[in-house]
């Protein structure tokens, strides 16, 4: 048994603060020792390592370009306090989506001391509204059960997202809930009563509220709409320029579980210029990511620490910050060692300056160089 950190800290522990230190022992906490604070903590902060359950890739890393992509984005994103994630590949023709699949399970049974771990994969696409793309690929097709199966076994499919008013949803939709797998609404002109009947058939989640949807108007409150007033979990780009911060702020009073992703892209991390966003050219400029020749917004350049003091700059809580960054993601998918600093969880935690800084991260009881 080893202490985490030499010196005492405020850790954030079961829905407590407590000045004291952690213990691990093979990557696992073993004890959280100390006092629990009746006022407000001080710094250093530990909190748990956040959970990133919507990222493309980062540092010239694509998911769609199979495990040693996976890897360098794993690697990249832990630099910035990420502890977990989920791989997510985009709309391709279905041998490519296939490929990628192939590759982040690859991933996941080789991970590295400084990589986060790879928790599984999100399927962002093909089965969207081929109007309602984004910065998607232009690739979509209709729902379509045998590659549903097909994908389920060639990788951990922990969440799928698609536009349930396409033909062939419904089976889709119930075949992946019967595999664990999570489905979310996205990239879609669903109607309120469309969405509502696809909750029916076992959705559960939003990608990327307020993105890539129609909007809301006083007749048709759409995607958005039903999710504000009806939603227990959803998806937020916590980047202030995705959603404005207005919006953000009526999200996370609204939606009990609304939790982060980044949905960072190969362009974050590397110089402003043109990248690749899975088949699609994309251009990084001015702190966006945009497909190349529009003002189309295509993916973000956040990474996880940044988030976090997003959520601060809203308003929000400390404690907010660690729900929407780590506590909930892993709840939504079942990452029972993820979310909170108690004995039995993995022993990957960050920790925060006065500023809210990252100022150090352990990934599974081992600090990593930032």
């Amino acid at each position: 048994m080893t202490a985490l950190n030499r010196e005492v800290a405020s850790i954030y522990s079961h829905g407590k603060w407590i000045r004291g230190t952690i213990h691990h022992d093979r990557g696992v906490v073993t004890a959280v020792e100390g006092e629990v604070l009746s006022d407000r903590p001080s710094a250093p902060y530990i909190v748990p390592a956040f959970v990133d359950l919507h990222v493309h890739g980062g540092n010239g890393a694509d998911a769609m370009n199979g495990a040693a992509d996976v890897h360098s984005l794993a690697r990249f994103h832990a630099r910035f306090g990420t502890g977990a994630l989920c791989a997510t590949t985009l709309t391709a023709p279905a041998d490519q989506v296939t490929a990628a699949l192939r590759g982040i399970s690859d991933a996941m049974s080789t991970p590295a001391d400084d990589e986060a771990e790879v928790l599984g994969a999100h399927i962002e696409g093909p089965f969207i509204n081929p109007e309602k793309l984004g910065g998607q690929p232009p690739f979509a097709i209709h729902p379509d059960l045998e590659l549903a199966e097909l994908w389920t076994r060639t990788a951990k499919v922990l969440i799928v997202t698609l536009a349930p008013e396409l033909p062939g949803s419904e089976a889709v939709i119930r075949f992946l809930c019967g595999q664990g797998a999570q489905v979310q609404i996205g990239h879609s002109l669903a109607t309120a009563d469309e969405v509502a009947q696809a909750v029916a058939w076992g959705a559960k989640g939003f990608a990327h509220l307020f993105n890539a949807v129609a909007p809301i108007t006083a007749r048709h409150p759409g995607v958005t709409g039903w999710a504000l007033a009806n939603a227990t979990w959803s998806e937020l780009i916590c980047d202030l320029k995705h959603v404005d911060p207005a919006l953000l702020r009526h999200a996370i009073a609204s939606i009990p579980k609304a939790y982060f992703i980044t949905d960072c892209c190969a362009a974050a991390g590397r110089p402003d210029g043109e990248y690749r966003l899975g088949l699609n050219s994309v251009t990084k400029a001015d702190g966006l990511v945009c497909l190349t020749g529009t003002k189309q917004l295509a993916a973000s350049l956040l990474v996880g620490s940044d988030a976090f003091q997003n959520i601060l700059s809203l308003g929000c809580s400390l404690e907010t910050a660690v729900w929407m960054t780590s506590t909930r993601p892993s709840q939504y998918v079942g990452a029972v060692g993820y979310g909170d600093i108690v004995a039995g969880k993995v022993a990957s935690v960050v920790a925060l300056d006065d500023q809210f800084n990252l100022v150090q991260v352990w990934l599974r009881g081992r600090e990593i160089d930032l």
